[in-house]
């Protein structure tokens, strides 16, 4: 048996997150409209980086797949992160951040762009304006990709968002060939229904013949199979993986594996962000699967990580779960 020295292999986009207190004069002076996203280019975040005069009140590194290596992490689990930052600051602190947090950075640097960021603006009234600079995050190439560790990893994850950039989609691509040659197993998740619309036909070409393991919210599964009913998606979805997912929010989750089906209901818990919650129940529900193919232990596993993650601000957990999970796993309950 083909020994396994890292349980996730995760490619996506690395981010640092970074929270500005501000007032809404300011916002005006930044051409920012209060309260939306702005995905903006190089020259533009390269003028407003220039227009803040003070530092952040708190920095954290970010992105989707990288909260979701952070996630196995937590529970012991050895993970690999591969992406692409800017040869400044941020970079030395991202990679020195998954270093502690025993991730394996697999990093590709870039002279031209900045590490990808995303910069949020809160105004006294809580309210969040933010402004997203993918920067360096999207030009991964293939050739520049560290990705001998796949093979030596039990799964292989990434999301939809690759899609939107030709270079990371090429990476990806090449990633999803050399994981199923060796047969490790696929993960994906489909991320955001924006993504969906813009690359539905090239993702279910992918899903179909690379992915054993499919996870969407409610929203993206309506997008990806025009099934409001989510568990007429989620049947839908099953027919194109091994294992389907749909994640509920605070409804639980649905999963099918062949004619396996399970409807999870979950204890609501009072929600202080939900930033990272559907990150984190990835997070849970592969390392979960490298220790049992029990898919009711799985899917507590998730359910509880996900729960963990929303009680919190920010979607790297303060408190390590490792004690816990094995508790889950071992079938004892948590206190």
């Amino acid at each position: 048996m083909k020994e396994h020295e890292f349980d996730v292999f995760g490619i996506g986009s690395p981010l640092i997150d970074m929270f500005f207190e501000t007032e809404d004069h300011q916002l005006v002076e930044l051409k920012l409209k209060k309260g939306q996203m702005h995905l903006i280019n190089h020259e533009d975040f390269s003028e407003m980086k220039t227009k803040i005069k003070k530092s952040p009140v708190k920095t954290s590194i970010a992105g989707d797949v990288v909260n979701t290596m952070m996630g196995v992490a937590s529970m012991g689990g050895r993970a690999v992160f591969c992406g692409k930052v800017g040869k400044d600051e941020y970079a030395n602190m991202f990679e020195e951040v998954l270093i502690s947090d025993n991730i394996k950075p697999a990093l590709a640097r870039c002279s031209t762009y900045y590490t990808g960021q995303v910069i949020s603006f809160v105004t006294k009234d809580a309210e969040r304006t933010m402004t997203v600079h993918l920067g360096a995050a999207v030009g991964l190439k293939k050739e520049e990709a560290t990705l001998s560790d796949i093979a030596r990893s039990k799964f292989f994850y990434t999301s939809a968002y690759v899609f939107d950039s030709p270079d990371l989609k090429e990476t990806v691509m090449h990633a999803l060939s050399i994981a199923k040659e060796n047969r490790v197993r696929i993960a994906f998740d489909l991320a955001d229904p924006g993504a969906i619309t813009r690359h539905k036909d090239e993702i279910e070409q992918v899903i179909e013949n690379y992915v054993d393991i499919l996870f969407a919210n409610e929203t993206e599964a309506e997008r990806f199979t025009g099934e409001k009913d989510p568990k007429a998606a989620l049947i839908k979805l099953s027919k194109l993986c091994k294992i389907a997912v749909v994640k509920l929010g605070e409804n639980g989750s649905l999963i099918k594996r062949a004619e396996e089906f399970i409807e999870v209901k979950i204890e609501k818990k009072k929600a202080v962000d939900s930033t990272g919650a559907g990150d984190m129940y990835a997070a849970g529900f592969l390392f979960a699967l490298t220790k049992t193919n029990d898919l009711e232990l799985v899917s507590e596993v998730a359910s509880y990580a996900s729960a963990k993650i929303v009680q919190q601000f920010g979607a790297k957990l303060i408190d390590p779960i490792k004690d816990d999970v094995e508790k889950i796993l071992e079938g004892k309950k948590i206190e």
